[in-house]
């Protein structure tokens, strides 16, 4: 169910919806909060990436909300 949904959220991007990717981005904020999964983790890096390299900012911020209050201490991709 979660990479069904993570492609239809992608997918969306292509054509300028962005309620699925943002809902996508809230799910790896506080999903991951709740229930570290290191797979998650390493697709909520990389969608961020890519999120940014189009010129958007959510994914990003949502990243950083996730760093600053969650317990984890994940090792983090260089690029962010």
């Amino acid at each position: 169910m979660y990479n069904e949904f993570k492609q239809y959220a992608v997918e969306d991007t292509k054509t300028d919806h962005r309620y699925g990717v943002e809902c996508l981005f809230r799910f790896y904020t506080y999903g991951l909060e709740k229930h570290f999964r290191q797979h998650v983790f390493e697709d909520f890096q990389q969608e961020t990436l890519c999120d940014h390299e189009a010129g958007q900012l959510y994914g990003l911020e949502n990243f950083w909300a996730f760093l600053k209050y969650s317990r984890q201490k994940p090792k983090i991709n260089s690029k962010l």
